[in-house]
């Protein structure tokens, strides 16, 4: 190749020169055409840079009304689709708030509406299914333990071990669980209770365990609205009344009546008769009352303030 060198030929020249005297062809068709679609690439990418610069706003000067109106309508399509595409993403997003909302509103039903004593829980089944059927689980002792299920039927029933029984109720308003008992208020303002009753917690007049649900006959017709179990006593308000009563462990002076001894049948707490209750709250061995004018009575045990007197 050297002899059709020179320093002034370039070398397609060169290569030219050297196929005419050498006979031999060394671009032949294929590379004609390969050729020929590289440029047709290189020409087509250059008309989508402009294209791409146009869309962009840029180098539009140069451009008639009438080859702006493709560009228009390229952006006005562009524009639809991620519009489109935002707004399947909002959909989806207020989807995935009203799933969290509904799973929130679940939680938050079940978490107020639990009860739970120190060996069992009672739990209700859905949302809207508190009046319908509530569990109640316990480790199954000798004070009544096992499961009890305010069905459909509108019934208590009990099951411990292979025995069953039922005992008919209406509805129940509300359910309060203590150590080793519990006790339900029902929509016609009876009192059930059941567990043990060691200490007259049950309020029976006795201290007989009750392994299902049994009718609190010391209250009937007093109007009961609330009942509140602490572990071992128990307390319920009669709007009617303007009255608090309590029966069960009298130890600390946790049942308010200024002394320490065992109640085994309601009983009404003196010291705040009269008085209009909004809730009763109670814990191991004392008890806090709101009234409705906001102030808070408090009796029982306070080894550690826990009845708020700034003293112990």
């Amino acid at each position: 190749m050297s002899e059709y060198y020179s320093p002034s030929t370039s070398l397609p020249k060169m290569l030219e020169r050297y196929q005419q005297n050498s006979g031999k062809k060394l671009w032949d068709a294929k590379h004609e055409n390969l050729s020929a679609e590289i440029d047709r690439i290189k020409k087509e990418n250059d008309n989508m840079q402009i294209e791409l610069r146009h869309l962009k706003g840029e180098d539009l000067n140069s451009l008639n009304p009438k080859e702006l109106i493709p560009i228009e309508e390229a952006l006005q399509n562009g524009l639809s689709g991620v519009r489109e595409k935002q707004m399947d993403f909002l959909k989806m997003l207020k989807k995935n708030e009203r799933m969290l909302e509904e799973e929130n509103k679940r939680l938050t039903y079940l978490l107020e509406h639990s009860v739970v004593g120190a060996r069992f829980r009672f739990m209700p089944t859905a949302v809207g299914e508190y009046n319908s059927k509530i569990y109640g689980v316990s480790e199954g002792d000798e004070h009544g333990g096992g499961s009890c299920v305010l069905s459909s039927r509108n019934r208590i029933e009990c099951l411990t071990g292979a025995e069953m029984a039922t005992i008919a109720v209406r509805h129940v308003v509300l359910i309060s669980a203590g150590a080793s008992h519990s006790v339900a208020l029902l929509s016609d303002k009876v009192v059930c209770s059941w567990g043990r009753g060691e200490d007259g917690q049950l309020g029976h007049g006795d201290a007989e365990d009750s392994l299902f649900p049994a009718e609190l006959r010391a209250l009937d017709g007093l109007g009961i609205v609330s009942v509140t179990c602490g572990a071992d006593h128990t307390t319920a308000y009669s709007e009617s009344e303007l009255q608090v009563y309590s029966w069960g462990w009298g130890d600390f002076g946790r049942l308010g009546h200024g002394n320490s001894s065992d109640v085994f049948t309601p009983q009404p707490i003196k010291a705040i008769q009269g008085i209009s209750i909004k809730q009763i709250a109670c814990g191991d061995s004392h008890c806090l009352a709101v009234t409705m004018e906001g102030e808070v009575r408090s009796w029982g045990r306070n080894q550690n303030g826990q009845l708020g007197l700034g003293t112990t």
